[in-house]
Parts: structure tokens; C-alpha cells; sequence
């Protein structure tokens, strides 16, 4: 096993067994009492809300076609071809897959076995050789056969990025020198693979807020103040700090962190980062992109230019205390509550540069990095806005720009007296879950209300938008906002449980959801009528064509479509939002 492998330990699996019951009792199923089965299908929704976000059930659930889940869940049977969970981002171009292996016992890590990529071969051939799936497309169960469909179709219309996403819950990882693995990246050269194991998971599961403190000595002559007028808790510094400084007050060494110097190379070696220090920072890590592998060069072969290449680090601290030593020549500033909130990029790649280049551990006392340091205090919303704007000249989804958004806030507390959790950020299940009767992602919201307004075409592949462009005309300060909010959180639920209650008519897509929405504000009837009124729609549009309705519900030709249908019929439209 490679020796930097970072694996998860027993009570990491402890862990991902008891959120995955977690999420497999918010299916409200009866005829599973075992409580690994039970663990085995809520696995799928933990994965799949950790690595895409999806939170809602009933959308998770249409992602998966798993043969045993759909045995188990839905007394079906299906041959899903090696291929677990599809889901196609629209907006970004992305065809995720997963492929899940669930373990009914903790095992340390080994090397992934080439046999459990090359069992997805039957689903991804379909997808490189249309010629040959139609061909056998009468043989092959009909959910996978769809999946496959929607694939291709995606494929034809442009091009796409594709991603297999290996998951397990042990410590199994993909060894690249592997000769299966080889040759399996070499019939799919396509494809880029990413393995997600037992320690991803407790590393996402993991992370916690805590108080906090450290300090650090700053030169004098590096270090400027600003003191916001008007405003006795908010005071700013701007410095120039050391790498190894940033390690020292960044590590899970908590003795470290309050002593004033870190000049050790052994020392530093042995150091981690803690993941708390993160915790308000509006992204996670990114990956091995080309800005990130800058960083780690940059560390590497020129670290006294390392302060002229970064953007940058930002840290807001509740209280910062700062005072003069060795002859007012220097200043020791001490941390109390503090969180970096831009900048976290730079910091997971240094504490990788010590990992990957420990016989360059000197460098990082060479390199320098520009580091703001804002006291927010008791000054509300200041951290988020701190968050927000920090972040908003770099690379980042506008939703998790707008997630410490003072409305986002505002809606998160109103939801909150309703009992409806509000997730402005990716979050998983929390120990207090019980005192909510129903969630909802800021994403989703979004969604619904960009469908209410009159554009249930728009809802699924412009998420980006929603939170950009469309934003400020979506969540605005109408005095009816919060109550419509919370009425159609309610609309949402209701709609979702009447089309899975008739799942032997139809079949359920995330997407029928906001075309119903949308249809409750022009047709006053029961929500089954709303829904055979969208049905025989999809049926009737381009029925000469053979183009899925998941396909069909985001082009703007079907909204026309539907709303002739309904002027014929002698409904009154609604007037749309004018985006």
C-alpha cells in the first residue's frame, strides 16, 4: 500500500454506517428491518448528497438503477450493466456515473481490483457504440436502457465531460500502475475516474466547528491596520505572513498554535491541517486543477516569488488582539474564534507540499503569502459578507457566493420556526434533525421559485443563473416572499408525494416537479389532474421523435408547446417574470 494513503479507521465506519441508517429512515420504509441492508441503501443517498448535493429523496432516488436497490426498494428487477447512478448535469456538461460497493465490515486498504471497473464495461460500451445498444436495446431492461438513452442524447446534443465515481466504504483506492487499471483508462480514455473511499467520507462527515486560538509574531513594517468608521468591533490588518507561520496556525496541534514561532523543519513535517479552520469557507477543495498544481509548483521551485503570484489568504477571527515586542519592532497578534475563509485552496496545497516534498520543508519558511485579518466581533452578517466578497473574484459557484447572502439568512431562520431545515450549504444529516419536519437546499428553493414565477424550462439547467443573473429578481424583499417561500417548500412536498403515489402510471423526473408548480398557479385543480395534464403533454410533443421526456422538459419548444395546449383549453397564463 502506498505509504501516503490516508486511510479511515474503525470508528470512521462507525460513522458512515450510522448517517447512511440516517438517510435510509427518511425513505420510510417498513419491509427492511436489517440494519446493514439499511445502511447498504441509505450509502447510496449519503454519496450522492456529499458528491453532488442532491439532499431531496425522491430526486436522489430516480438517479439510482442499481439492480439490488431497485430488488429491495422498488420489488424490480433490473440488469444495470456495472452502472449504479446516473446523473447528467445539463448546465455544466457533466455526466456523472457511480459505481458503489458497500462493505458489511470495517477493512483496512488495498489496492482497488481492476474486476470492479471492468464490470461497468457493459454500460459505458453502450454509450461509446450507440450502433450496438440499439441493437440490443430489446433484450436490456427498460431503467437502464433509459439511462443509457438520456446518456446518448446528451452526447449528440454536445459535447460532455464524463466521470465514473468509484465509492466504497473501506480503504480501497486505485493503484494507476495497476495493468488492469491501465488498460482500463486506456479502452476509456474518455472517462476520468475518481475513487471516493471510507477516509473521503469521514473527512466530509468530520468537520466541525470549534473555538479556537493562536497567535504569531508579524514584522512591524509588514503589517498595516484599518479601523472602520463607525464601527468599534470591526477592525482589519493586512501582513505579510510566512507559510510556515500559516502552518503553524492552521495545524490539530492546538500546544503549537499558541506558541509564537515555528522554526523546526522536523516539526513541521509532522504537522495537519485541521479541517475546522475551513469550516466557513464557501468551498471545498477543488481538486488537482492547474491553479491548484500552480500553487504546489510555485511552493516547490520559486518560493520568494510565491507572494507575487497568490491572491491571498483571508481570516476573520472574532477578536484579535495585537501588541508590540522586541523593542516595538514586532508585533505578536493572537487569534481568538478564527476561520479562513478564502484562501483555502492555498492552504490545503501547502500542507500537501509537506507531504509530497518533505526535503523542501525550508521553502516554506522562503515562501510568503499577503494574509487579511478582519475582527468581525458581534457585528452581524459581517463574517459572511467577508466570505462572500472575498471570494467573489476567484472561480466559484454564484450558489455558494449567495449561501452567507443576509436574505439566505433571514430565510434560513423563518424556515426554521416552520420546522423546515434550510440547507445553504452542503451539510449532512445533524444530530438535531429530529426537530425538522422537512429540508429543503437553497439550490432546490431557487429552482421552485424560478418555476413559480413561469419558467419550469429553465429551473433544471440554469442553477447557475438563478444565482447570478436571475437572482436578486427570484429572492427578493417582497413582503409576501417568506410566506410564499414556506407555501411552496409545502407545494413541493405535496407534489412530489402525489407523483411517486402513482409511480405505476408515470414515471417521476425532478423536472415534472417544476412544470407542476408552475401549472398550480393556472389550473385550480387536484394536483393528479395537474399531473395528467403535464403527461399527455410530453406524450404529444415530438412523439414522432425518439427523445426522452427528461429531455424534453428543458427544451423551450415543450413550454410553448404546453402553454398553446393550455390557452386552447381556455386557461388563463400567468405573467412571467421577466428575466
Amino acid at each position: 500500500m502506498d505509504t501516503k494513503m490516508k486511510v479511515g479507521n474503525p470508528f470512521d465506519y462507525d460513522l458512515v454506517e450510522k448517517r447512511s441508517i440516517n438517510k435510509f429512515k427518511k425513505m420510510n420504509l417498513s419491509n427492511i428491518e436489517d440494519e446493514k441492508e439499511q445502511a447498504r441503501i441509505g450509502f447510496y443517498f449519503l454519496a450522492l448528497d456529499l458528491i453532488l448535493g442532491i439532499t431531496e429523496m425522491e430526486e436522489a432516488k430516480s438517479l439510482i438503477i442499481d439492480g439490488a436497490f431497485q430488488k429491495k426498494v422498488n420489488n424490480l428487477n433490473n440488469d444495470d450493466l456495472g452502472i449504479d447512478a446516473v446523473y447528467i448535469d445539463e448546465e455544466d456538461k457533466v455526466v456523472n456515473l457511480f459505481n458503489f460497493k458497500y462493505r458489511n465490515q470495517y477493512s483496512k486498504g488495498t489496492q482497488k481490483s481492476a474486476a470492479t471497473l471492468q464490470e461497468t464495461s457493459p454500460f459505458l460500451g453502450f454509450i461509446s457504440n450507440e450502433t450496438e445498444f440499439k441493437k440490443e436495446e430489446p433484450s436490456l431492461d427498460e431503467l437502464t436502457c433509459e439511462k443509457i438513452r438520456e446518456v446518448i442524447e446528451a452526447k449528440e446534443s454536445t459535447d460532455f465531460e464524463y466521470k465514473l465515481f468509484v465509492i466504497s466504504n473501506d480503504n480501497t483506492y486505485i493503484y494507476n500502475n495497476d495493468p488492469g487499471i491501465i488498460s482500463f483508462k486506456h479502452n476509456y480514455s474518455w472517462l476520468k475516474l475518481i475513487n471516493v473511499n471510507l477516509f473521503d467520507f469521514a473527512n466530509e462527515l468530520a468537520i466541525k466547528p470549534k473555538t479556537n486560538e493562536a497567535k504569531l509574531i508579524l514584522n512591524k513594517e509588514e503589517m498595516l491596520r484599518h479601523d472602520m468608521d463607525g464601527y468599534t468591533t470591526a477592525t482589519s490588518y493586512v501582513s505579510k505572513v510566512k507559510l510556515v507561520d500559516i502552518v503553524k496556525i492552521t495545524t490539530t496541534n492546538l500546544d503549537l498554535r499558541k506558541e509564537e514561532s515555528l522554526e523546526d523543519g522536523d516539526l513541521v513535517k509532522t504537522q495537519i491541517l485541521d479541517l475546522n479552520t475551513l469550516f466557513d469557507n464557501v468551498r471545498g477543495y477543488v481538486g488537482d486543477t492547474t491553479y491548484n498544481e500552480n500553487i504546489l509548483r510555485t511552493i516547490e521551485k520559486e518560493p520568494d516569488k510565491f507572494f507575487f503570484y497568490n491572491n491571498g489568504i483571508t481570516i476573520t477571527a472574532d477578536d484579535i488582539k495585537v501588541s508590540l515586542v522586541s523593542m516595538d519592532t514586532k508585533y505578536v497578534i493572537e487569534l481568538n474564534n478564527f476561520q479562513i475563509v478564502n484562501g483555502g485552496q492555498t492552504l490545503r496545497i501547502i500542507y500537501r507540499f509537506i507531504e509530497e516534498y518533505p526535503q523542501l520543508i525550508n521553502n516554506l519558511a522562503t515562501a510568503s503569502v499577503l494574509v487579511r485579518f478582519f475582527k468581525t466581533g458581534l457585528e452581524e452578517g459581517l463574517v459572511n459578507k467577508v466570505a462572500e466578497y472575498t471570494n467573489s473574484q476567484n472561480v466559484i459557484s454564484p450558489s455558494d457566493l449567495r449561501s452567507v447572502d443576509k436574505i439566505q439568512l433571514d430565510i434560513e431562520n423563518h424556515f426554521k420556526a416552520d420546522k423546515i431545515k434550510y440547507l445553504r450549504k452542503r451539510t449532512i444529516d445533524s444530530e438535531d434533525d429530529e426537530q425538522y419536519e422537512k429540508s429543503i437546499s437553497m439550490e432546490k428553493l431557487g429552482q421552485i421559485l424560478l418555476a413559480y414565477n413561469g419558467h419550469p424550462e429553465k429551473s433544471s439547467n440554469n442553477k447557475k443563473k438563478i444565482f447570478d443573473t436571475y437572482y436578486e429578481k427570484i429572492f427578493n424583499n417582497n413582503p409576501e416572499f417568506m410566506k410564499r417561500a414556506i407555501e411552496l417548500v409545502e407545494d413541493y412536498y405535496n407534489v412530489v408525494s402525489t407523483y411517486t403515489s402513482l409511480e405505476s402510471q408515470y414515471k417521476y423526473y425532478e423536472q415534472k416537479i417544476f412544470y407542476i408548480i408552475y401549472l398550480n398557479r393556472i389550473i385550480d385543480e387536484p394536483l393528479v389532474n395537474l399531473i395528467k395534464v403535464l403527461e399527455d403533454e410530453i406524450e404529444r410533443f415530438r412523439s414522432n421523435e425518439r427523445i426522452s421526456p427528461a429531455r424534453k422538459l428543458i427544451q423551450n419548444g415543450f413550454k410553448k408547446s404546453l402553454n398553446e395546449t393550455l390557452k386552447q383549453s381556455g386557461y388563463d397564463l400567468i405573467s412571467e417574470l421577466k428575466l
